[in-house]
């Protein structure tokens, strides 16, 4: 009996460690860099999303008796928001006008919201007092490492010294962003780790070559988004660290304008590393250049205006007979929940960033998340979608629950 509590701490830390790297690690191992072998990676992301469905199953049921704090506000209203986000995708693909959008790709949204998205956050709900912070965050850290090491192993021409205008995903289901924002979490939890914990020099030395390998990941995706993100993460974690606001601006303000004297220096030292990146980094600088997002931010924003209390349809439709997410999460929901889903999304991520502002400021010993919680967030702002990230929704629900009163300490 006494070995039960021990089996639910891990299951429940496994099950919270498995949403940020699960994917990522298992598809190292066995998928290749590319193949011509039609759905190869299902072969690898079903039997992983089974077992990773069972353990959330597994954690639901072994504390479904025991006791959770009442609700915040936040949190209900995220149930609650995914909740008529639910219906709303439901009604589009199975019940609108729009019969052409009913397909396996828009079936596959409804299939990874019911069994990856709804079991996650409830798990957490269930789960988080049992949740082990300190051993998870050297699991994900360890089995990030690995990750990497395996991308690099089966695709050595990462660390070739030249490579042109090339850009790298990880295998056959980790894209060039999904590489990308790989490499940034490598950096932001080595940073993290090695001003944050009492380290030996041998774990100082393996943060640094964690650190090197998620630099050059990160820029050989050649995706901006991964590099928008991290730049936003250490803006905030900066602005969040000081204990005054006006010495927050001032440090933001320094490291603003050092980034715009020595940029040509710094796209220099990019462009060492991956051409591409610095090319496409530098069209968005003096040109403005996204990449075409414009043409979906203006769709989508069209869309809400046409039902703006209620909306319309959660994804936005390029012509008449294709459609695609908006890459911005904040305008996928406007587009589909009207300004009543929207408000929502807005206030609870507010509330998101002032828990995150307030658990930097207070030095918590488990800030890291708001760190990750962050980088999910802006990343969202430019690609993906919310019903394709299970980890954006599992940090939210932990961050609602488990912080759930946070308070400014006064020193």
């Amino acid at each position: 009996m006494h070995s039960l509590p021990k089996l639910n701490i891990f299951l429940s830390s496994l099950n919270f460690v498995l949403a940020f790297v699960g994917v990522l690690f298992v598809t190292s191992i066995f998928l290749p860099v590319n193949s011509d072998v039609l759905g190869m990676s299902r072969n690898v992301t079903i039997p992983y999303r089974t077992f990773a469905l069972f353990i959330s199953l597994t954690v639901i049921v072994v504390n479904i008796n025991k006791s959770v704090d009442k609700l915040a506000l936040d949190l209900k209203l995220f149930i609650f928001f995914w909740i008529i986000y639910t219906i709303r995708i439901v009604y589009d693909i199975y019940y609108s006008d729009h019969t052409f959008m009913y397909g396996p790709s828009t079936s596959s949204i409804v299939i990874f919201v019911f069994l990856v998205i709804h079991p996650s956050i409830y798990s957490i709900i269930r789960s988080y007092k049992y949740i082990n912070m300190e051993k998870s965050f050297w699991w994900i850290l360890t089995i990030i490492s690995f990750t990497n090491f395996l991308i690099i192993i089966n695709n050595q021409e990462i660390l070739a010294n030249y490579i042109g205008y090339v850009r790298f995903s990880g295998n056959m289901a980790i894209s060039t962003i999904a590489l990308g924002h790989l490499g940034a979490t490598s950096i932001i939890l080595a940073i993290y780790a090695l001003i944050e914990k009492r380290l030996k020099n041998i774990t100082r030395l393996f943060l640094l070559i964690l650190l090197f390998s998620g630099v050059v990941i990160l820029l050989r995706s050649a995706s901006l988004g991964p590099v928008f993100s991290l730049v936003i993460v250490i803006v905030f974690w900066i602005y969040s660290k000081n204990k005054l606001a006006f010495g927050g601006i001032v440090s933001i303000l320094i490291v603003g304008v050092l980034g715009i004297v020595f940029i040509d220096q710094i796209l220099n030292f990019i462009e060492i590393i991956s051409p591409l990146t610095k090319n496409r980094l530098s069209l968005f600088i003096y040109e403005g250049n996204i990449n075409g997002r414009d043409l979906y931010y203006n769709n989508a924003f069209n869309t809400f205006l046409e039902a703006p209390i209620f909306g319309k349809q959660f994804l936005v439709f390029l012509t008449s007979t294709t459609y695609d997410y908006s890459h911005n999460i904040i305008l996928d929901v406007f587009m589909g929940l009207g300004i009543i889903g929207g408000g929502i999304l807005i206030y609870f991520l507010f509330s998101a960033f002032k828990k995150s502002y307030l658990l930097i400021y207070n030095n918590n010993h488990y800030y890291w998340i708001c760190l990750i919680l962050i980088q999910q967030i802006t990343s969202n702002m430019v690609s993906s979608a919310f019903y394709y990230n299970q980890l954006l929704s599992i940090l939210l629900t932990f961050i609602f629950i488990k912080f759930k009163h946070v308070s400014k300490k006064m020193n």
